[in-house]
């Protein structure tokens, strides 16, 4: 009996190290599956923002509508939305464009510093000379990156929803409330929202008709008519000093 236990226990050990690969491989595929359905979400959101906002723009004649396809302009984008609906729709002047773009390269210029700080903490490690300078700046940086891109992101988020009203104001007024609370509470749902207002101006004022063009009266030139006025335009003693015409008898 104790001849076999360690065969006993190897056999046990080997079937643990099958389960144990068998449930790594399950947990592995699960996570592949996971990351690939949050990456086609994320395409799909993509394009549905980018084709409704795109759509909107382009019908309301707002310059450069292939913005709403390019990060950080796609900000730029919503914001200038957001100003032609409360110029034309509430007589108002707004920047939201301006802000909108201003927090979002801000947030770009952050992560960029930040970036700087990660390789300056990696160049510490590497130099051992000015490990603690280097690794010292590195810290400092990183804090202030983290504090800033926080504040960043809040008053951005802000603006952001305030545009987004805007927006859904413009294009359908009586569930603008609706779509925004429900847009911050399941973000998944926003991209379907804008998607769904692109063909939608019930909250723009109607458009003004161009005035109709009258076309040019064609004057046809009539000698009898010719005559006849420039006969009444004669003064009276030329008309009455007129020689009068001599008549032949047989």
């Amino acid at each position: 009996m104790h001849m076999d236990q360690p065969y006993m226990d190897y056999g046990a050990t080997e079937a643990l190290d099958s389960a144990m690969l068998g449930v790594g491989g399950f947990i592995l595929v699960f996570v592949v599956l996971f990351y690939l359905i949050m990456f086609a979400f994320a395409i799909a959101s993509y394009i549905l923002t980018a084709s409704g906002m795109y759509t909107v723009a382009r019908r309301r004649g707002v310059h450069h509508a292939w913005l709403a396809w390019i990060p950080v302009g796609d900000y730029w984008l919503l914001g200038s939305l957001a100003d032609q609906y409360q110029y034309v729709a509430k007589g108002r002047v707004r920047n939201r464009r301006k802000v909108l773009l201003g927090l979002s390269l801000g947030m770009v210029a952050v992560f960029a510093v930040m970036f700087i700080g990660a390789f300056l903490m990696i160049l510490g490690e590497v130099t051992s000379d000015a490990y603690e300078v280097l690794f010292g700046g590195a810290v400092a940086i990183m804090l202030l990156g983290y504090f800033a891109v926080l504040v960043l992101l809040i008053v951005l988020a802000v603006f952001f929803q305030i545009a987004l009203y805007d927006f859904y104001a413009s294009c359908d007024p009586d569930n603008a409330v609706l779509y925004l609370v429900l847009g911050i509470l399941f973000s998944v749902a926003m991209p379907f929202f804008i998607f769904a207002c692109r063909k939608k101006d019930k909250g723009m004022p109607p458009k003004k008709e161009a005035p109709k063009e009258i076309p040019p009266v064609e004057v046809v030139e009539n000698p009898v008519v010719e005559a006849v006025a420039v006969t009444a335009e004669a003064p009276e003693e030329a008309i009455l000093e007129a020689p009068a015409e001599e008549t032949t008898e047989e």
